[in-house]
């Protein structure tokens, strides 16, 4: 098999719970380009959040807000916006029912926090995000994506009015966490439009990930890879399981398709 793209989700999978990449990770990514094969970043994350890992990595290519938003070689090729009308439904449920919720941007995060709520922080904390501000209202302009924060999953149901949007549930550690996004929008149509763009052929394609966002990505590509931390729902979508993120995940993978050593 001749491939020609990685695809790589950060949190999970190129970030352990420590945030330091591990130097096998580096190794591989590095091993990767040596052989002509691009390194592209797919992520939930905004973009500030996710130029730190991408130069750590000497990447210029990235999927962001899951989707929604790609740039390629430092190029910007794809932009989808959620509906300013959307943006507006959202904040009214979360203020209704006290949850604490994040809209990005391309530059900028905002977070409107519950009332008595330590959420926000721990998840911001959490993530390491940059360009984070605290409001009481939303004034974001061009919302790409966002995420609720709440006390349990069967809260998202107070959201499924809102047929516009599509609600994503993410890995991250202990919080019960949801991106919305379009309902277009994932990280397998992004990567359509980088493919596309590069001139790369779908079966020339890998991806590595950990979280239920990415699941349409790992059946896209030719060789989808779960990490060994994934979630277990994950594992059907995926050709085969690597170790974990904390185990040298993607070195391992790529190890068995031979492009690592």
């Amino acid at each position: 098999m001749s491939y020609k793209i990685v695809f790589l989700d950060i949190d999970g999978t190129i970030l352990p719970p420590d945030h330091k990449i591990a130097s096998s990770t580096k190794s591989a990514v590095a091993q990767l380009k040596a052989k002509g094969i691009e390194v592209c970043i797919a992520t939930g994350r905004p973009i500030i959040d996710t130029l730190a890992v991408a130069k750590e990595l000497n990447v210029d290519s990235y999927i962001t807000f899951n989707g929604a938003f790609a740039t390629v070689k430092g190029k910007d090729i794809k932009k989808e916006l959620l509906r300013d009308e959307d943006v507006e439904h959202l904040l009214a449920i979360a203020k209704e029912n006290n949850h604490d919720i994040l809209f990005a941007s391309k530059d900028k995060n905002v977070i409107i926090p519950a009332e008595n709520s330590t959420k926000a922080v721990e998840y911001v904390q959490h993530l390491q995000m940059h360009g984070t501000l605290y409001q009481e209202k939303s004034d974001i302009a061009e919302v790409l994506s966002g995420t609720l924060l709440l006390p349990s999953h069967e809260e998202v149901n107070f959201y499924n009015a809102i047929t516009s949007i599509k609600l994503v549930p993410c890995n991250i550690g202990k919080h019960v966490a949801y991106d919305f996004i379009s309902p277009s929008i994932n990280k397998a149509t992004a990567i359509a439009s980088v493919i596309k763009y590069l001139n790369i052929d779908q079966s020339d394609t890998i991806a590595f990930g950990d979280g239920m966002n990415d699941k349409e990505m790992l059946t896209y590509v030719e060789t989808g890879i779960a990490m060994g931390n994934a979630h277990q729902d994950l594992h059907p979508y995926a050709n085969f399981v690597t170790t974990s993120v904390t185990e040298d995940g993607i070195y391992h993978g790529l190890k068995l398709l031979g492009l690592a050593e």
